[in-house]
Parts: structure tokens; sequence; C-alpha cells
């Protein structure tokens, strides 16, 4: 542990004491120091979390960095296991360069900067989670349709069996959620901006099982009478079953918001 006179003198990676006339200041451990001034310092410790200690005895912060604050703190907790290193490092630094700003009574620009470090980490949340989402959907969909094609060649099914309703629900269904879960803005309840990695892939695997399970239940509904249309004949009833399979995984999409609506009542209850 180091301890010096001054705010100016702290120093990175060691334990710091800043000892100002007769207060003194455990900083703790100092990562890193982003701004020095004689009645201020700006530093990171081992988390990344970024803190400020000012001399009190010169330096009185006026009433409106009380708000700063708050909106700092609110930025300040969001987590940042969707950036990449570099960026990480850009935002750290805007997050520093906008709390130095308000130390030194600039609040107007501390605020517009601590906007622009929570657009920054909107837009690469929502980046990262888009694409482990498109991932997790082709993943998934390319998974479902090759195992329904060689579950077909290993041993090719009657018609009349469950076994090749489930298979054409599977091949149909899942090019249907493709479709469905990938097209337009991705803006509903598809995917979560700050989902891990895993949670990311998931959240798309799970649409595509969602238009699966829609396509099962349209085929068999279709295949049993229950829904019955003068149109299907034994000649053209594959096709028509396929073409049901397929409309059905366009459902994925109700089905989700369903189970989302459901999630939020239980919650509020």
């Amino acid at each position: 542990m180091s301890e010096v006179n001054s705010f100016t003198e702290v120093r990175e990676n060691e334990e710091c004491v800043v000892i100002v006339g007769e207060r003194r200041y455990e900083l703790g451990y100092v990562k890193r120091v982003y701004a020095t001034h004689p009645t201020y310092v700006v530093w990171g410790d081992r988390e990344s979390k970024i803190w400020y200690e000012i001399d009190h005895a010169t330096l009185t912060l006026p009433a409106e960095f009380h708000g700063f604050w708050i909106r700092y703190q609110e930025l300040h907790c969001k987590s940042l296991h969707n950036l990449q290193e570099n960026q990480k490092k850009s935002y750290l630094g805007t997050l520093a360069s906008s709390l130095s700003s308000a130390l030194e009574g600039e609040l107007a620009h501390a605020q517009g900067s601590l906007e622009s470090a929570y657009k920054f980490l909107d837009t690469a949340n929502e980046r990262a989670s888009k694409r482990r989402y498109i991932l997790g959907v082709i993943g998934f969909v390319a998974l479902a349709c090759t195992t329904s094609i060689r579950a077909y060649l290993a041993s090719p099914p009657v018609p009349e069996s469950f076994f090749w309703l489930l298979m054409v629900a599977v091949g149909g269904g899942a090019i249907g959620a493709l479709l469905s879960s990938t097209s337009g803005e991705i803006r509903d309840v598809r995917f979560d901006p700050n989902a891990t990695a895993l949670d990311g892939y998931l959240n798309g695997a799970l649409r595509v099982l969602y238009g699966i399970c829609g396509a099962l239940v349209a085929v068999v509904a279709v295949k049993s009478g229950i829904v019955n249309s003068n149109l299907i004949n034994p000649e053209n009833e594959k096709l028509v079953l396929l073409f049901v399979a397929f409309g059905g995984g366009f459902t994925e999409r109700q089905a989700a918001n369903i189970i989302k609506k459901l999630s939020n009542n239980n919650e509020s209850n």
C-alpha cells in the first residue's frame, strides 16, 4: 500500500491512500487512473468500476451533481459482457470523461458524454444479441432439417404414421419459423439485449421450437379432419401438409408473445 500527499500522485496497480492535510482518503486498489487534479481523482478498480474522490476541504460539488450521479450510477451498473475489450476501454473512457467533466462543474458536457456512453452500450448490446439470436435460429433450423431428412432416409415411414407427420412438422415448421423469426425488425420479445451469449443462442433456438410445435398442431389438425378443406385430396395431401407445416412455423411469434404475457402476469401477481 502506498501513501501519497496529493491526488495527482496516485499510481496505478497498487493499493493507495491519499493524505491531504488531516484528511485520509483510502482509495483501495487502483487499477487505472483516468483523471487527476489537486482537488479530485477518478480511477478504476479491479472490476472495471470507476470511482471518484474529492478534497472535501477545498471542493464543494453543486446540487446538480447529485442528479448526474444518479444517472451515472444507473449506467455504471449495466453489464459489459457483450463488449469486446477495445469497446470496453472506449466505453469506460467515456464514462470517466463524463465524471471528470461533472467534477469540474461542466455538467452539460458531462450529461452529453453520459448519454453518448449509454447509446454506445445499447447499440453494442443490441448488435451482439441480434447476432447470437440469428445464429441460434439458423443453427437449430439446420439441426431440425438434418434430423428430419436423415430419419426419413433411414426408415421411410408410411404417410399415415405419426412419425411421418412429426418429420413434416419438423422440416416445414423449422423453415417457416426461420423466415418468421428473422424477418422485419427484431424489436419485440424475441431477444434480450443484455442476455449472455448462451441465453442469446437458446432464445433463437426456442423460437424455432415454438414454430415446430405450432406446425405439428396444424398438421395433426388437418390430418385428423378437425380442419378440413375440399382442396385436399390423396394426390396432393403430402404437399398440402408440408405447406401447412410451413405456415404453422410462423406461429412462433404468437407463441413467444403469449408466454411473455403469461410470465409478466405471474410476476405482477
